[in-house]
């Protein structure tokens, strides 16, 4: 598969800013209504001539959409120069944890393969209060956890970095009664995780142009 080069935006010095997406189903969708909130949220607060961060949300997505729905975008803009994913939590339970591990691993080598510079982050699935159409909730946690697992080691071994949303695992104070999504406090924790992992991507990043 052809490699493609990241799209050059600079700053008013000249230097190039980073771009940064973050892509997933609707937690990354209303992760960036709830960044709107404030001033410069969006962009984690990051300095405008240095970074862009650009949010693509959508809801109800699938990991098996995913890959598609990259290689569009990096034809038709170009890729980022860092990738934040936050996807596959719509899956578990529905695919065997298995087949979902080999396609995530799979189309992660793929993604990789078209823009080689490509620095990954990899946030881990969350865990619900309610998982749609589980018979056994603690089947699917641990299902979810062993998914987390083997996606961490993978990301870390091909030099990727890793959100882990560690607060959301322990009190169900940050769900909306759905038990699904995340309410404003929730987003706000799982928003400050998503900042972590972009920040230290883009000290790596700037490291590699060094």
């Amino acid at each position: 598969m052809e490699a493609l080069r990241t799209a050059p935006a600079s700053g008013p010095s000249g230097s190039r800013r980073c771009m940064v997406w973050l892509m997933g189903h609707s937690y990354i969708f209303w992760a960036e209504q709830r960044a709107g909130l404030r001033e410069k949220g969006r962009r984690f607060w990051l300095p405008a001539d240095a970074v862009e961060v650009q949010w693509h949300g959508k809801r109800g997505l699938s990991w098996l959409q995913i890959r598609a729905w990259i290689e569009d975008k990096f034809r038709q803009e170009g890729p980022p120069d860092v990738l934040v994913l936050h996807a596959g939590g719509n899956d578990v339970g529905k695919i065997p944890m298995r087949d979902l591990i080999g396609r995530m691993k799979q189309d992660l080598v793929r993604i990789r393969a078209m823009a080689p510079r490509l620095m990954v982050i990899w946030s881990q699935i969350v865990p619900r209060l309610v998982w749609r159409g589980a018979r056994d909730l603690k089947a699917v946690q641990r299902t979810r956890a062993k998914i987390n697992a083997a996606m961490t080691k993978f990301v870390h071994k091909a030099g990727g970095i890793v959100v882990r949303h560690v607060m959301l695992e322990r009190d169900p104070k940050y769900y909306r009664p759905d038990g699904v999504h995340l309410n404003g406090l929730g987003l706000e924790v799982f928003n400050y995780g998503l900042r972590e992992g972009v920040e230290v991507a883009i000290q790596v990043w700037r490291g590699m142009r060094d």
